[in-house]
C-alpha cells in the first residue's frame, strides 16, 4: 500500500473512532448498554462454572501394551479427574460405548 494511502486510511479510522466515541458519551443508554453485560456476564460465569475437571468416566483402547502405557492408564485413573469404565480391544467397540454413552471420552 503506497504511504500517501496509508496516512488517509489511518487518518480517516482515527475520526471514524473518535465520532463512534464521542457519539457514545453522548447516550447514556449505549454506555450503559456497552459495560453493564459483560460485568454481569462476568459475575456471573465467574462463579456458576467451575475449572475443574473431575470423575469423567474415560474408555481406553491400549494397542501397545508396553510398561510407559500401563503407566499412563494408571496415572490417568489414579488423578481423581477420570474414572476409568473400561479398557477396549477394539475402536470399534470404544465407538459404540461413546455413542450410547457410557464414556465421554
Amino acid at each position: 500500500m503506497p504511504r500517501w494511502l496509508t496516512g488517509l486510511v489511518s487518518h480517516r479510522m482515527r475520526a471514524l473512532v473518535r465520532k463512534e466515541l464521542n457519539q457514545i458519551k453522548r447516550d447514556r443508554r449505549i454506555t450503559m448498554s456497552l459495560i453493564l453485560p459483560p460485568i454481569l456476564q462476568l459475575m456471573l460465569f465467574g462463579t456458576v462454572m467451575n475449572p475443574s475437571v473431575g470423575d469423567l468416566k474415560i474408555g481406553i483402547v491400549d494397542d501397545s501394551q508396553s510398561p510407559e502405557s500401563r503407566d499412563l492408564v494408571a496415572a490417568l485413573s489414579q488423578s481423581g479427574s477420570f474414572t476409568l469404565s473400561a479398557l477396549y480391544q477394539s475402536t470399534e467397540s470404544l465407538g459404540f460405548d461413546l455413542s450410547k454413552g457410557t464414556v465421554y471420552a
